[in-house]
């Protein structure tokens, strides 16, 4: 879309957003971007996914001819996003804890809810909500809200009060979707990015003894050992992040002895050598 004429592209869009009483849009990435520069003008809400938003940082950006112009295109971008507010539109933006919060934190303020989801996605941020069931129930919200809106009773953004009202951080729920708790954003930089901060990855589990992060590579827990009962990947009580690689799939197991992680076709321990059946009473195989 930003290789397009921007003047009759945004024309286009007000052409075909005319014959509907209200308008959603959605995007992702510099998609994202698009959404709220466009939708801005034309939409009662907007839903922006890890949108680009300073452009001269931004590692996917439109072409521009000199720094210049990139940042005037931010700018327009920001109008649009105050424009939208002041006339009562909803703006929510929903990021990970990357470098995609900082795009986040660059829209103003006082226009804009965001949401940050507490991890590191491995691939495309949308998707990966895709993969976790928590991407249609916030599509789902956006497409019910603007239901529920009305001319004379809006559902503005631009009165919400405070700070905290607009900076939420997510919580995933087991059978999808999330739930948003309010928090400043000053403590949720310090978490995602201050000393010792090591924001997990999808498919990273949580132990249900100690509590602490493990890679999803590990099927026991790094601090507790092999031979604490429970602390491992396959516990009913372990906490695991949704979206990550396919592994372990049916058939790979941990080693019970030594806490080595293999494939299903590995029948026995390739650092300690104990069989896959048998070998160990804690050995783990995924059923």
């Amino acid at each position: 879309w930003y290789s397009e004429d921007a003047a009759s592209f945004s024309h286009t869009l007000r052409e075909v957003a005319r014959p509907y009483q209200q308008t959603l849009c959605l995007g992702a990435s510099m998609g994202g971007f698009g959404a709220l520069l466009h939708g801005g003008q034309i939409a009662d809400v907007v839903v922006a996914f890890s949108p680009q938003a300073n452009l001269l940082e931004a590692c996917l950006r439109p072409p521009g001819v000199d720094p210049a112009a990139l940042e005037a295109l931010a700018n327009s971008m920001f109008d649009s996003v105050r424009g939208a507010a002041a006339r009562g539109a909803r703006i929510t933006v929903h990021t990970a804890a990357d470098e995609h919060l900082l795009h986040a934190l660059a829209l103003p303020q006082e226009a804009v809810q965001i949401t940050v989801h507490p991890l590191l996605p491995r691939k495309p941020f949308a998707r990966l909500l895709d993969r976790a069931g928590v991407l249609m129930p916030i599509v789902c919200e956006a497409v019910a809200e603007l239901l529920q809106r009305t001319s004379s009773v809006p559902l503005v953004g631009a009165a919400r009060d405070g700070v905290a009202d607009r900076f939420c951080v997510a919580s995933w729920l087991a059978g999808g979707g999330c739930e948003r708790y309010s928090a400043p954003p000053e403590k949720v930089l310090n978490l995602f990015f201050g000393p010792g901060a090591h924001p997990p990855r999808p498919g990273d589990w949580f132990c249900s003894k100690c509590h602490r992060r493990n890679m999803s590579a590990h099927f026991f827990c790094w601090s507790c050992g092999p031979q604490a009962p429970g602390a491992n990947l396959l516990d009913v009580q372990a906490c695991r992040i949704p979206g990550g690689q396919n592994f372990p799939r049916k058939g790979d197991w941990g080693c019970g002895n030594c806490g080595q992680a293999h494939c299903s076709y590995q029948l026995s321990c390739d650092r300690c050598g104990l069989a896959k059946e048998g070998g160990h009473p804690k050995t783990v195989i995924v059923s």
